[in-house]
């Protein structure tokens, strides 16, 4: 025997999830502008998926900054949007 709920709802997303997408070098000068590969970016969907922008900092830099992940061996300083 089975059993059907009438009037359920669910949220769905047709996208992809893209983690650590390399975007441009910079070197600290001000006007860097860089493009994303695959557009466009949808907004956060939950707090488990952050829309997360990572500049590569030593442990030096990140002394007075506590947003930092570390990916393949690197270290960086988040700035979330």
């Amino acid at each position: 025997m089975h059993t059907f709920l009438a009037g359920v709802s669910a949220t769905g997303y047709n996208c992809e999830f893209i983690e650590a997408e390399l975007v441009g070098k910079g070197t600290g000068a001000a006007g860097l502008s860089v493009k994303v590969t695959r557009v466009p970016i949808v907004a956060s969907t939950s707090a488990d998926l952050e829309i997360l922008v990572g500049i590569e900092a030593t442990a030096e830099e990140l002394k007075d900054r506590p947003r930092a992940i570390e990916y393949q061996g690197k270290t960086y300083h988040l700035f979330l949007y």
